[in-house]
């Protein structure tokens, strides 16, 4: 029947009581507490322990406390395991000789496992290695005569010896044992199932070929000081696996005597504690990355903060009026701008309603609004009038754009205003001069088409008494000449709607597709959805272009119009089949009288494409047909729904 071992433990942090009863029972072990290292010196309630663990970061008062006479009076068959709070703490003196192991915090569930499993069975190896050598001492010491008894009793100490390396050979980690040489004479099967080499291999330096080469110096400095002063020590390094693999290793090496006090070499064991190193690198990574973090953050802090003061500066001193709102409608920035404005500080502004700014009846509209600006992230421009505390009002454009902390959360919404009083009231006096002149033009038009009716009349009634030559010429003159006045009155009127109105979005394919084209000529049209900003009387652009391929094409049977995108925007091409445009010509055919007839059509299409931005320009072939490419900018063109 497998015993079950009991382990005091000795500390005033339930922490680690907790934790250790937790791992140990799970393993077989049976845990009871103390708060007190003054257990320690009631002998009998000790003696059903294999281990004591004491806690010497909560029990170091009482251990101080302690004499050295009262320690070596204490039933020290029974081993103790230190655990110490930091890497600067040693296990006092008076302990030291009683003290098998000890462990450092934080320390893993399963290194605290590994030290009391091998802390009972190295207690358990020297206390049988002691009783056996004394009574081999004791009689071989004796007055028996016999020298046969002798070496029957030297033979069981080679016994005893041969035993104990059985033990060390089954113990459950790396063992490694070297002489007053420094050379390594033993090493146990699990350091060679490890280590996956034969003993053979590893005897005197031959382990030191498993050492990784980065850490060999630092050992080899650790094990020579340490073997000269004939002191315990603890390294770690890594040690090469039977797979090739390194894993990290704890070595814990401890001098042994002979029972005369003779110095007799080093014993180690070793713990597998890459796990732990894995676990220590991770973490360590972790902190590194969590350092990466935090100073991004404070450089994003800063940087933020920066731009905080940059913007704040911005809005200040801006000569437009900016003003600031939070959700609930309250005021939380205006400049000096606004304050002029309505005749308030900004120090008066801020804190107010937006009522307080903006009339009721518009503050309605931003309501309404609002909810568009927060969700959809969207810009508005709202025209409203701002009322001074003298009682002025003054017409202000606002441009509204939310501020968000999050791509779903809107925490402000600013705007800034743009005072265009004098610019309407300049706009109204310009419509109003506009009218003026349309009339005066209107009327004057009238007037001089009813004089040219009259002398086209005249013409009329003339031709049947003139004689055919000479007068007959001079009267075909008149007549040419008053038609080219009659056309030229109807294109002022033509002309004076150019920018009359604003521009407008067309839908070109059903714009083009409603032109009157004569049945003799194929006409097509690729365009699709698209819409082009341009003034009203964009039709007579297309009218113009058709008109031009069926007067001067000359042969035209086919029209095809497309369009391509490029960098800039958009290319609507116009082409035909007709006998095409020469060389030299190709930019004359746009000036105001150029051409074979009025010479008014494609200078008509270049001022109303120009007002929106909209350029023109011939590119075809003589011979080959007429191409008329029309480059739309960017903003003068859209997708249509």
């Amino acid at each position: 029947m497998t015993k079950i071992h009991s382990i005091l433990f000795i500390s005033s942090d339930e922490y680690s009581y907790k934790t250790a009863r937790d791992v140990l029972s799970e393993d077989g072990y049976e845990i009871l507490s103390s708060d007190n290292t003054e257990v320690l010196m009631r002998p009998s309630g000790l003696s059903p322990f294999s281990l004591i663990i004491i806690d010497i970061s909560t029990a170091v008062g009482t251990i101080t406390l302690l004499s050295q006479e009262i320690v070596d009076q204490l039933p020290f068959s029974i081993p103790l395991l230190f655990i110490l709070p930091d890497t600067d703490t040693f296990v006092p003196d008076k302990f030291s000789e009683y003290c098998v192991d000890f462990l450092k915090k934080p320390f893993s569930k399963d290194e605290l496992l590994l030290r009391v499993r091998n802390s009972i069975a190295l207690h358990h190896l020297q206390t049988l290695t002691k009783n056996q050598t004394g009574m081999i001492n004791q009689e071989y010491n004796g007055d028996t005569p016999e020298l046969h008894h002798t070496l029957n009793q030297e033979m069981d100490y080679s016994d005893t010896r041969d035993f104990y390396l059985k033990v060390l050979d089954d113990f459950p980690n790396p063992v490694w044992r070297s002489n007053i040489s420094g050379k390594c004479d033993f090493f146990n099967r699990n350091w060679l199932e490890f280590t996956g080499r034969a003993m053979e291999e590893e005897l005197g330096d031959g382990w030191a070929e498993g050492v990784h080469p980065d850490d060999f110096e630092r050992c080899l400095k650790i094990y020579i000081d340490n073997f000269g002063k004939q002191l315990p020590f603890e390294m770690e390094y890594r040690l090469r696996f039977h797979d090739g693999t390194y894993r990290w290793i704890l070595d814990c090496g401890n001098p042994f005597f002979e029972p005369d006090g003779t110095f007799k070499g080093y014993i180690g064991s070793c713990y597998d504690i890459q796990d732990r190193k894995t676990a220590e690198e991770l973490l360590n990574n972790a902190n590194i990355e969590l350092e990466k973090k935090i100073l991004e953050i404070n450089t994003s802090r800063f940087q933020l903060q920066e731009t905080k003061d940059y913007l704040e500066k911005l809005i200040a001193s801006a000569n437009a009026p900016i003003i600031v709102w939070n959700p609930f409608c309250i005021i939380t920035k205006a400049n000096e701008a606004l304050g002029d404005l309505i005749g308030l500080s900004p120090a008066e502004i801020i804190g107010n309603n937006l009522s307080s700014v903006f009339p009721q009846e518009f503050l309605e509209k931003i309501k309404i609004e609002e909810p568009n600006l927060h969700n959809r992230g969207l810009k508005e421009v709202v025209e409203i009038p701002i009322t001074h505390q003298s009682g002025e009002m003054r017409i202000v454009l606002w441009n509204f754009a939310p501020v968000f902390s999050h791509p779903d959360e809107c925490v402000a919404v600013i705007a800034q205003g743009q005072d265009i009083t004098d610019h309407i009231q300049t706009e109204k006096a310009l419509k109003q001069l506009n009218r003026q002149l349309n009339l005066m033009s209107s009327i004057t038009r009238h007037d001089i088409l009813n004089q040219v009716n009259v002398i086209k009349l005249v013409l009329e009634l003339l031709k049947p008494s003139v004689p055919q030559q000479p007068y007959k010429k001079y009267l075909d003159a008149v007549e040419t000449a008053t038609g080219n006045i009659h056309t030229q009155i109807e294109f002022t009127k033509i002309y004076q709607e150019l920018g009359s109105h604003d521009p407008q979005w067309e839908n070109l394919y059903i714009l083009i597709c409603s032109l009157q084209v004569p049945e003799k000529i194929s006409f097509s049209c690729s365009i699709k959805k698209i819409e082009v900003h341009a003034d009203h009387l964009l039709r007579r652009v297309f009218d113009n272009l058709l008109d031009n391929s069926i007067r001067h094409g000359e042969k035209v049977t086919e029209i095809h119009v497309s369009c391509s995108r490029n960098p800039s925007g958009i290319t609507i091409i116009w082409e035909d089949n007709g006998i095409g445009i020469k060389q030299e010509e190709k930019i004359k055919i746009f000036d105001l009288g150029y051409g074979k007839n009025t010479g008014l059509g494609l200078y008509l299409i270049r001022e109303v494409l120009q007002i929106t931005g909209i350029t023109i320009a011939e590119t075809g072939e003589e011979g080959k047909g007429a191409r008329f490419e029309i480059n739309v900018p960017n903003q003068g063109w859209r997708m249509s729904k």
